[in-house]
């Protein structure tokens, strides 16, 4: 099977396209009520609250565990390397990865590195123990993301639209879709992500600086941090943990962001 090529042209002009189509949307997302733009270190700040996560290191000495995960982010180039892909090399990107602390200046880092080497990185609402992004070391998911692809302006009408038809009790749930709290646009599409209250343990907790209950399992662990409240245009925050334990109280609430009224 021949495989179809593009004249430069064709490519040039298929890529203008898709270009428009992101600005509109992007305007679109802007003249929707109850949405304001947010720069990412807002949006992962809102994610991962103040105090979460682990310390960065200081120079070459490793701080002592402290009971908190760390966020994994990938980056996806521009290096290359050669991989057998039926029955042919071809080149596919090199992945590299990066720990993100307490004080997220790895994200401003990596905004700077993905836009200089035009490369994607992704960094899931999700932190570890451990310096691999694999299921097993994954311990709390701190907010819920849907990946849309192939949206166009139309189409991105269409998701708000439902995103409003569930503020109606009129209507059926059908005709509606759960309120995102971030839309982020992802140049050929969007992610809809919805930030949790309190996050969910995404796994069995093993934890050394806890102790083990009387059936030889250790407790539930988390991160320490003091009692905060903090307001912010268009958004509301509180968080409360418990300074006599490293696990949030039942019902405790780590972060939760309006977008809407």
């Amino acid at each position: 099977m021949a495989e179809k090529r593009f004249t430069k042209e064709q490519e040039r002009a298929y890529w203008q396209e898709k270009r428009e189509a992101y600005i509109a949307m992007s305007r679109r997302m802007l003249e929707e009520p109850g949405y304001e733009w947010r720069d990412p270190l807002a949006f992962y700040r809102d994610i991962f609250p103040e105090g979460f996560l682990q310390e960065r290191w200081d120079g070459d000495a490793k701080a002592e565990f402290d009971g908190k995960p760390n966020a994994i982010a990938l980056k996806f180039g521009p290096k290359t390397r050669k991989q057998l892909v039926k029955g042919k090399k071809v080149d596919v990107p090199v992945i590299e990865r990066y720990t993100v602390t307490d004080d997220l200046d790895g994200v401003s880092e990596l905004v700077k590195a993905s836009i200089a080497e035009n490369a994607p990185v992704y960094m899931a609402p999700v932190s570890f123990f451990g310096k691999s992004n694999k299921a097993a070391n994954a311990r709390f998911l701190h907010a819920f993301a849907v990946d849309l692809d192939g949206m166009t302006p139309g189409k991105l009408g269409t998701v708000l639209k439902q995103m409003r038809n569930g503020h109606d009790p009129s209507l059926d749930k059908h005709v509606s879709m759960p309120q995102a709290t971030y839309i982020v646009m992802s140049g050929r599409g969007c992610t809809c992500t919805t930030c949790s209250t309190a996050p969910f343990r995404s796994s069995p907790p093993s934890c050394p600086s806890c102790s083990s209950s009387s059936a030889g399992s250790p407790t539930w662990c988390g991160p320490t941090t003091p009692a905060r409240t903090a307001t912010r245009a268009g958004s509301t925050k509180a968080s409360t943990r418990d300074s006599a334990c490293p696990a949030p109280r039942p019902g405790s609430t780590a972060t939760v962001s309006t977008r809407r009224t």
